[in-house]
C-alpha cells in the first residue's frame, strides 16, 4: 500500500470511529450475518419534470471494503442500535479511492 493509500485509510478509519454506527450486513444469497461499521447521510435531491420540480427524500449508506469484500443489490442492514432493517436498493459501487461501497438503502417495514 502507498503512503497516500495509507493515510487515507487512516482518516477513513478516524471517520468511522467518529460517525460509524455498528450495524450486521446479510448477504442477499444467505450466509452469516457480518458485524461492521456503516455510516449514514440522509438529505433532499431536487428532481425536475419539465416545468414542475419535486424535492424527494434520498439516503446514502457507506461501509468500508475492509470491512465488507462484496456487496450487492438486496442485501440487508440491520441498525445495532434500534434495530432498523435497511435493503440496498440498486447495485453499491465502489468510492473513486475504492475504500469504501456507496449504496442507497430503502426501509424494509
Amino acid at each position: 500500500m502507498s503512503a497516500l493509500s495509507e493515510r487515507r485509510a487512516r482518516l477513513l478509519g478516524a471517520l468511522y470511529r467518529a460517525y460509524g454506527e455498528p450495524a450486521s450486513w446479510q448477504p442477499q444469497g444467505g450466509g452469516p450475518a457480518i458485524p461492521l461499521t456503516i455510516r449514514r447521510r440522509n438529505g433532499e435531491d431536487v428532481i425536475g419534470f419539465g416545468d414542475s420540480t419535486a424535492i424527494v427524500a434520498v439516503g446514502e449508506l457507506r461501509v468500508r471494503k475492509s470491512e465488507l469484500t462484496t456487496a450487492q443489490q438486496d442485501d440487508l442492514v440491520t441498525i445495532t442500535e434500534t434495530g432498523e432493517v435497511l435493503k440496498v436498493s440498486i447495485e453499491p459501487r465502489l468510492t473513486t479511492t475504492g475504500l469504501e461501497w456507496l449504496c442507497e438503502p430503502i426501509p424494509v417495514p
